[in-house]
């Protein structure tokens, strides 16, 4: 990616309103060729005074370099309680790297620069190494014996749970009031808001985040870990009623992401503006990844989720994994899709409609095998999109609902799957009552093929995945193929009567006043019907 590129990146995060931002790395130029031009692009960019600029360094010789560009603020030094992430991240041993440490914080004093040293693998690690708390405080220790005063831990394979989150953070709080304690988490997106939350109420306050969760750590085991999303943090952290810095939207942002990665990735994360989504190991992950509106759908998502399972149906890809950053799945339709719905045209409407029997035909007629992991609500299209993959699993007593009749919508489309699913009896209970139900209920009714408690979800998850991966993919790609073929000519004329449907009842006077009464909170006064 050229330098100027670069800078521009980092101008829109800035812009945005960031205030501390890890942007460069001085480390060797034939290791790390990407970061070769960390002085150029800070040349470009020519950082305000009062941003903050991290740039990661492991030696003594990087950190010269950092100081004399001239636009860093605060070194950062990887450490670690892991003598092998050591060696194989920088390598050196544990001694040399406090050695190396000891001259980088002297280079630092005299160019009046902070250091902030990352403790890689804080939570433990992949290799079998011995690994606790304690040792993790006996590190901080030394950290600030060598003058270090802030300090983030890692969880740099994402193998923390919440309850060690919380834990170490605040043992090393308890021990070490003076230094500024953070934490770097990697997580799959629908645990990222249990660990953030676990952190802040054990009084941690520094937490370093990825516009878009992009990038991972290559010794991470689990293809559907990554790094913590910003706008994932943001928004659990004003749910925690943090006090936040002002920024302006970051849809800008996320867009700008989506462009860069689109233009000069190569593969693992692939950015998007509404989801987020990873190609790991054979594993297709889209997330959902509008937590700050409970992953509500807008036309926008819709016709990214739509991109993205095309993409996986042409790539080699073997198996797709559908989740929702934050506490919810999906929320539904997203009330800036509502605002201006009795406005819009016939030709309007037929278009809405037309996007959403697309999206569920394709998610249909996917030919790898899917999975939901659903750890919160599902309602509306939320439900759909759950339900209609191969394999729902859900966490105990997750609500799920078609709940369309209530504001004055037909659940037009998605009735044609759920006929399918569970036949017409119990869809017309649930379709017409509009009611919620857990998971459970799911269960039993066949639309949740498994209740998994919300701690083994992931496992279950990529025990899942294992399985399906160990067949054959032509097979079940064929057998898939079997299955809509049993189906398409009834599933082709009920599609085609929902459209009509959609299309006569947005037209109707219950419709208006639905979408009026919900956006006015008010209660409807429908027909007479």
């Amino acid at each position: 990616m050229p330098a100027e590129v670069k800078a521009d990146y980092l101008r829109v995060l800035i812009a945005a309103g960031f205030k501390h931002i890890d942007a460069v790395s001085f480390v060797s130029r034939s290791a790390v060729p990407q970061m070769a031009d960390s002085e150029l692009v800070l040349e470009y960019l020519d950082p305000p005074d009062d941003v903050e600029i991290i740039g990661i360094v492991v030696n003594a010789k990087g950190a010269e370099r950092a100081v004399k560009s001239g636009s860093v603020q605060t070194l950062g030094f990887p450490y670690s309680v892991s003598p092998t992430f050591l060696q194989r991240n920088q390598g050196q041993t544990p001694e040399e790297a406090l050695e190396e440490l000891e001259k980088v914080g002297t280079l630092a004093y005299k160019a009046g620069m902070d250091v902030v040293a990352y403790i890689s693998m804080a939570f433990g690690n992949p290799y079998g190494e011995a690994w606790n708390i304690d040792e993790v405080v006996a590190a901080c220790d030394l950290l600030a014996d060598n003058g270090v005063t802030q300090i983030s831990l890692a969880d740099t394979v994402g193998l923390a749970t919440p309850k060690q989150v919380s834990d170490l953070v605040a043992d090393v709080l308890a021990v070490h009031e003076g230094i500024e304690i953070g934490v770097h988490l990697h997580a799959r997106p629908d645990q990222a808001t249990e660990k953030i939350r676990a952190a802040y109420e054990a009084g941690c306050r520094r937490f370093d985040a990825a516009i878009g969760g992009l990038g991972g750590c290559p010794f991470a085991q689990d293809a559907l870990v990554g790094n913590v999303a910003t706008e994932v943090l943001l928004a659990e952290l004003k749910g925690l009623g943090a006090e936040l810095e002002p920024l302006r939207p970051l849809d800008g942002l996320l867009a700008g992401s989506a462009e860069i990665s689109r233009k000069y990735g190569e593969g693992g994360f692939v950015s998007y503006v509404t989801i987020l989504v990873t190609d790991v190991d054979g594993v297709r992950m889209i997330t959902l990844n509008r937590p700050e509106r409970r992953n509500a759908m807008t036309p926008e998502m819709q016709l990214e989720l739509i991109r993205a399972m095309e993409e996986a149906a042409a790539s080699d890809c073997s198996v797709v994994v559908f989740a929702g950053a934050g506490e919810a799945f999906c929320a539904g339709l997203d009330l800036s899709a509502l605002q201006g719905m009795n406005d819009k045209s016939a030709a309007e409407h037929t278009a809405d409609a037309e996007r959403i029997a697309r999206l569920f035909r394709t998610l249909y007629e996917l030919p790898k095998p899917t999975i939901a992991a659903v750890h919160g609500a599902a309602i509306a299209g939320g439900t759909g999109l759950a339900t209609m993959c191969d394999f729902t699993l859900a966490v105990p007593g997750a609500k799920f609902g078609y709940t369309e009749v209530k504001i004055g919508f037909v659940p037009a489309v998605v009735s044609a799957f759920l006929v399918l699913q569970i036949g017409e009896k119990a869809a017309r209970d649930l379709l017409l009552t509009g009611r919620i139900f857990t998971s459970e209920e799911g269960a039993r009714l066949g639309l949740v093929n498994e209740v998994v408690e919300a701690e083994k979800l992931t496992a279950r998850t990529l025990e899942l995945v294992g399985m399906l991966r160990a067949n054959s993919p032509e097979a079940m790609s064929a057998t898939k193929r079997l299955l809509r073929a049993q189906n398409k000519v009834w599933l082709d004329a009920a599609i085609a009567a929902a459209l009509a449907a959609n299309a006569e009842a947005r037209g109707t006077h219950d419709f208006r006043e639905g979408v009026a009464a919900f956006l006015e909170k008010r209660k409807p006064v429908w027909g007479r019907g």
